[in-house]
C-alpha cells in the first residue's frame, strides 16, 4: 500500500483457491481458458492479517508449445474479481471496491490429464474505495497449482 510518499510493507499470506475451468482450442497451438474460482487474497502488516475473499473470473489465452500429450504451456489474460468479504483479525472491514480488474501470467506443464504450474496476477488499478485519502491498495500474488482436466 502506498500514498503521498508513504509506503507500508506487507507480507503475503498463504491461502487457497478452488474452481472450475474450461479449455477450448481456437487454433493449432492456441486455446482460450475461462475460469470460475473462489480465491482468498490478503497480506500481513502492522501485526494484522487482512483477508479478501473473491469470486475470480479470469479469461486466459493459452499457448501450448507442443500438441503431444505432455507439453509446456504459457498463459496470459485479464481477470475480473468480485469481492465477497473483507476481514482482518478484528472482523469485517469496509473501504474496498466490490470489483477488481487485473492481469494473469502462468507457466505450466501438462502431463496427460494433469497440469502442474505457477501463475501470478496483479491488479490494474486500486482495490480501495475513493475515501481512503489517496492511498493505493493493490492485489498481487502468485500460486503453485496442480489440476486435473476431465
Amino acid at each position: 500500500m502506498n500514498g503521498d510518499n508513504i509506503t507500508i510493507e506487507t507480507d503475503p499470506i498463504a491461502s487457497f483457491n478452488v474452481g472450475v475451468l474450461y479449455q477450448q482450442r481456437i487454433s493449432d497451438h492456441f486455446f482460450i481458458k475461462p475460469v470460475l474460482s473462489y480465491t482468498v487474497k490478503g497480506a500481513k502488516f502492522q501485526g494484522e492479517q487482512l483477508e479478501l475473499s473473491y469470486i475470480d473470473v479470469p479469461m486466459d489465452f493459452v499457448y501450448r508449445f507442443s500438441m503431444s500429450e505432455n507439453s509446456f504451456w504459457l498463459s496470459l489474460g485479464p481477470y475480473m474479481s468480485f469481492l465477497m468479504s473483507a476481514k482482518d483479525d478484528d472482523g469485517d472491514l469496509e473501504g474496498y471496491k466490490d470489483t477488481d480488474f487485473g492481469f494473469n501470467l502462468g507457466l505450466g506443464y501438462e502431463i496427460g490429464k494433469f497440469n502442474i504450474g505457477v501463475f501470478g496476477g496483479r491488479t490494474a488499478g486500486t482495490i480501495a474505495d475513493d475515501d481512503l485519502d489517496g492511498i493505493t491498495v493493490k492485489n498481487a500474488g502468485g500460486a503453485l497449482f496442480l489440476s486435473y482436466m476431465f
